[in-house]
């Protein structure tokens, strides 16, 4: 029997190798694997420039964030944003200015770290709207939210 072509594509974050049954062992040992390396120094600068809508930032503020990003433009991004929202950066006329030394910033380890402590950051309300949407699932109505929301507030929560 002559079997049809097949593409899988699998994602996974270097270093976790899945628990798969022989099969799938067998699959991923055949499989043409590509790994994605980080943004470079310069493509950094750049996103961190557009993320924050500036057309220059300090050196040593965008060398910080690509060193503790490794290049990851989502952490990277969440960095500059955490950075400006919390004060320790301003935009004035076009340009980021560095408020505080660099050796006082406390950098969450992850990327889950620092959006979770964005999420701290947030008004009690827009926090309880967050978790609520969370348990939607990744697409909702905004009806389902609103029964969710009526609900909490009747138990009390």
């Amino acid at each position: 029997k002559e079997l049809s072509p097949l593409l899988l594509v699998v994602s996974m974050r270097p270093g976790a190798e899945p628990k798969l049954p022989p099969e799938g062992t067998a699959l991923l040992a055949a499989a043409r694997r590509s790994e994605l390396s980080g943004l470079r120094a310069h493509e950094v600068e750049e996103l961190l420039q557009r993320t924050l809508g500036v057309d220059s930032l300090p050196t040593a503020v965008a060398r910080e964030i690509m060193d503790r990003s490794a290049g990851n433009p989502l952490f990277a991004m969440e960095f500059a944003l955490a950075m400006r929202d919390e004060g320790l950066v301003q935009i004035v006329d076009g340009r980021c200015e560095l408020k505080v030394s660099l050796d006082l910033i406390d950098f969450p380890p992850s990327v889950e770290a620092l959006i979770t402590s964005r999420f701290d950051r947030l008004p009690p309300a827009s926090l309880l709207l967050l978790k609520v949407a969370a348990v939607c699932g990744s697409e909702f109505s905004v009806e389902a939210v609103k029964r969710m929301l009526s609900r909490s507030d009747i138990d009390g929560n």
